[in-house]
């Protein structure tokens, strides 16, 4: 760059000479001094147009030298992203990467992944990121999509999904092309309304399927004039071991011998509610002799008929877990089975708890664990027994390791039973208590220390290597039981270290919370409260504490009691002669209720910024879903609307979520104008009603009033001190939200466009009557994504350069590799026509149209986050200027101490001083007496 223009700008001051000092009178001047003033006017604009040309030099150089800026930014930008660890990593484990995205519920991974570079596409040209096949005969061209999923996925492993409505025309089709890869089936779900469908389906499958390893069957209804329960049975599937069936009642099947574990779920409606029958689930049980793992549970809450029958049972040799989340009334199912190598046993009830423990569940539960003596873990979720099963339970249970107890009347009477080195159950490790009400934590504590070796309960040394017959405890988990204190937790510190813990996937009641979308009443949602839970851990035991909150205003008035009793009567402040009224007390209490109201307010809105944050910065069309349920109703204003079930965000719904964020931090910060100025009034009014004289009086002789004003406005200017502070938390935490969304638009725009040649992969040509049907309803498609206008000129275009001969019958479609391959190659041999040009420049105007709303979007976000930052500004100002009250406050409080003990070194001065004075004025008197006397006597 040429800088000679730059230097040859002269940068010393000028100095110019004062008008007044050039002319010979002010009031009147002469024709000479007109002249000279028209002349130094002249002089000035001439000096004025030669400053402005410099500055424009100075102009038009920052701008060159900004725009050579950005240019090294942008080579920095690609330069950096050539290493990152995605272009680095190697196709196969990119290919692997791509094949748990589909395995993990997105059904478009292998189309959007290969869509983004040439390195992507050729990990997504590995067959098994194509091997799950999810396919919805409700959408259009499920041939199609099926027929470029077999072309892809080659020889490999396929998990295919298929859910089928009630009416399919295309199903023939598409079981036309995947019966004969059966071969390589490895796991298969159906999901049909009807029955009938399903039954045809299986029927369908006449050839062996030798590597199939999981079967998943769900549907809704009966078959017509048949039983939804009678499947037909499957062709020679030896590896098949895992069994999902959901359906009205029990199925029943003759040829599931292999199957290790099944899961059924019993659906129901309010029109057809089946009951179990023992005698059926004995059968069905009887054809699993390889059983391992058995879940029975019900769809939805409810209860069901259970014909019971105490003459038979079923023995399970293998099985070793066993699950049952149903009614209390099926819990007799445990009677049908025998299983003597159990390990792990789930009860839980499908239904809202009852008041009272279940007795018959009780002696269910004590009569089927007298046949499985080797249970380690024990799960009782909402289904409760009467305190004497709970005995007979630990009696039974030799090597229990593990207990799971919600909402469950167990007492300290049973937990003793397991303290000491002979306590029942000398295996348990691990306890875990939710919702137990008449648990101490006292007893927790005796049984955490009664498991402690003699050496370590003295010293708390390591555990030596002793023949102690029980097992030291690992982990003890106590949520929202009401009997357990802040005390008793550190009672259990003092023997362990304390740790948190966060909960894991494992947990039924993190499960259930994951599954129910709705606000869940705070007894069902204990998992998914803001409750932490305290892992105690050391080499000798690990206790996790989860407490509740503890009211300790009454410990707090104890104290103030007792400090009150210890000042003698003569010392104590005395009492204001004038009692306050009761407007006061309840200016007070409105006070604290207006600040409780607005930080609820707030922290209702940081929550909810917090849970739909990834769905508000989520800005890519292409993740929206398909089956979108609506638009959502933003209403910030109610707090008791919950906010995880919030996916995806429209960019309407993501204005109106700025929108009501910015009232509330408006109204929020005008409400704590009005209480300080509430506050402002009232300290006034209280100095007004304060006698000025008085401030010379000792503080024993104040009135109470006065430093009760003062405490007052000490705790009110606190209150308003922590709202602002919360307030500009939240308008710093909207702000960056704001921030991110417009960077990730901007971001967005840069590459709008970039794959849409890329989305005709999915483009078959059978003939100019479907590619014209094709063309008119581009909508049904099953890739979607790219426009009608887009994808019929791109299909021209490769049907230009492929088939010049129009003699020729139609051909299947070209596969998109190839497609795209020519593309890429022959772009100089494109030859396009009038009518494909038309529909590009439509194309590009579209896309056009479709920037500038971004950029419109954009520039209202801008505007949004001027008006965000200025708000933001105003409130830390606001902030800064409690800050300095505060420290003021602070400094005056410090101040007045050191009055105050200065002052008491003076009092204890003079009183020195006048206990001197009163001996010399006792001895001068003395003296003075005996002169008198001895002058008088003589």
């Amino acid at each position: 760059m040429d800088l000679r223009c730059y230097h040859d700008i002269d940068e010393s001051p000028t100095t110019l000479a004062s008008v007044t000092d050039r002319i010979s009178c002010l009031r009147e001047p002469t024709e000479d001094d007109v002249d000279l003033i028209r002349q130094i006017v002249v002089a000035d604009e001439e000096a004025i147009q030669v400053l402005q040309s410099k500055m424009g030099i100075l102009h038009s150089l920052s701008e060159r030298l900004r725009l050579q800026k950005n240019k090294h930014q942008e080579n920095m930008r690609r330069a950096r992203s050539l290493l990152t660890l995605a272009r680095r990593l190697p196709p196969e484990l990119l290919a692997r990467i791509f094949e748990m995205s589909a395995e993990s519920g997105w059904t478009r991974a292998p189309i959007a992944t290969s869509q983004v570079c040439s390195a992507w596409r050729k990990a997504a040209a590995f067959p098994r990121v194509w091997s799950h096949l999810f396919l919805d005969l409700r959408s259009g061209n499920s041939t199609g999509k099926v027929e470029f999923w077999l072309s892809k996925v080659q020889q490999a492993p396929l998990h295919i999904t298929l859910d089928i409505p009630l009416e399919s025309p295309s199903l023939e089709e598409v079981l036309d092309l995947l019966i004969p890869r059966c071969g390589q089936w490895h796991t298969l779900n159906l999901k049909s309304v009807h029955s009938a469908t399903m039954n045809y389906i299986i029927g369908r499958c006449s050839n062996p399927l030798p590597a199939l390893r999981q079967l998943s069957l769900i549907t809704e209804t009966r078959a017509s004039g048949g039983d939804l329960a009678n499947l037909p049975p499957l062709p020679h599937a030896p590896c098949l071991s895992r069994l999902l069936i959901e359906q009205p009642n029990l199925p029943r099947w003759s040829n599931f011998t292999g199957v290790t574990k099944l899961h059924i779920v019993l659906s129901s409606s309010r029109m057809l509610i089946p009951p179990i029958n023992a005698t059926e689930w004995i059968e069905m049980l009887q054809t699993l002799p390889e059983l391992r793992d058995l879940t029975l549970e019900f769809s939805k809450p409810g209860e069901r008929l259970y014909n019971a029958d105490t003459q038979h049972a079923v023995d399970l040799p293998h099985l070793e877990s066993l699950t049952l989340h149903v009614s209390p009334e099926v819990n007799g199912i445990l009677l049908t089975m025998r299983a003597p190598v159990l390990r792990e046993l789930h009860l839980r009830c499908s239904s809202d708890p009852l008041s009272r423990p279940h007795t018959p569940s009780g002696a269910h539960l004590c009569q089927f664990l007298e046949s499985s003596p080797c249970l380690q873990l024990l799960e009782l979720y909402d289904v409760d027994v009467e305190r004497p099963d709970f005995v007979r339970c630990f009696e039974l249970l030799p090597k229990l390791e593990e207990l799971r107890l919600h909402d469950s009347d167990i007492a300290d009477e049973q937990l003793q039973l397991l303290q000491g080195q002979n306590g029942l159950c000398p295996n348990i490790a691990r306890l875990d208590f939710r919702w137990c009400n008449y648990l101490t934590g006292s007893a927790l504590v005796n049984f955490a220390r009664s498991r402690l070796s003699r050496d370590e309960e003295d010293d708390g040394r390591l555990p030596s290597s002793t023949t102690s017959q029980t097992r030291l405890v690992d982990e003890v988990t106590v949520i929202n039981c009401l009997h357990v204190k802040e005390q008793d937790v550190f009672d259990l510190a003092e023997i362990t270290v304390c740790r948190l813990l966060m909960r894991s996937d494992g947990d039924y009641c993190h499960f259930k919370d994951v599954l129910q979308s709705n606000v869940l009443s705070p007894r069902q949602n204990d998992a998914s409260s803001t409750t932490n839970q305290v892992l105690c851990s050391s080499s000798v035991t690990k206790t996790v504490i989860a407490c509740s909150f503890t009211d300790r205003t009454a410990d707090f008035r104890d104290v103030l009691r007792a400090k009150q009793s210890a000042v003698p009567q003569a010392k104590r402040r005395k009492a204001s002669s004038v009692q306050d009224g009761p407007n006061s007390n309840v200016f007070g209490k409105q006070y604290l209720e207006e600040a409780y109201t607005i930080l609820n307010h707030i922290g209702t809105l940081t929550r909810m910024l917090s849970s739909i944050r990834k769905p508000y910065l989520s800005v890519d069309a292409h993740v929206v879903p398909l089956p979108r349920q609506g638009s959502h109703t933003i209403d910030l204003s109610d707090s008791s609307k919950s906010w995880s079930g919030i996916r995806h965000l429209t960019d309407e719904e993501r204005d109106q979520v700025d929108l009501q964020a910015r009232v509330i931090l408006s109204r929020c910060a005008d409400r704590v104008k009005e209480m300080e100025a509430l506050e402002k009034r009232r300290a006034e009014l209280a100095a007004s009603n304060v006698n000025p004289l008085t401030r010379f009086l000792p503080a024993r002789l104040k009135n109470n009033s006065t430093m009760l004003s003062d405490f007052t406005a000490a705790h009110h200017s606190s209150i308003t001190w922590y709202l602002s502070r919360r307030l500009a938390e939240a308008s710093q935490s909207q702000k960056k939200m704001q921030e991110e969304r417009v960077k990730r638009q901007l971001e967005r725009t840069r590459t709008l466009g970039s794959s849409a040649a890329q989305e005709a992969m999915h483009i078959t040509s059978k003939g100019p009557a479907q590619q014209q049907q094709r063309n008119d309803g581009g909508n049904d498609s099953w890739l979607g994504g790219a426009s009608s206008a887009l994808v019929s000129g791109i299909a021209a275009t490769i049907g230009a350069t492929s088939g010049r001969s129009a003699a020729q019958p139609s051909t299947p479609s070209l596969t998109p590799a190839s497609s795209l391959g020519d593309m890429d190659g022959d772009d100089d041999d494109i030859e396009l026509s009038q009518s494909q040009i038309l529909q590009f420049e439509s194309e590009n105007a579209n896309i056009l149209r479709s920037v500038q709303d971004t950029l419109e979007s954009v520039q209202q976000a801008e505007a949004r986050l001027m008006d965000i930052s200025n708000l933001q500004m105003e409130l830390i100002t606001h902030l800064t200027q409690q800050t300095e009250l505060t420290d003021q406050l602070y400094e005056d409080a410090i101040a007045t101490t050191s009055t105050v003990e200065k002052g008491n070194v003076q009092l204890r001065e003079a009183r020195r001083r006048a206990k001197d004075s009163r001996i010399f004025i006792l001895v001068f008197l003395i003296g003075a007496s005996f002169s008198l006397l001895f002058l008088h006597f003589y």
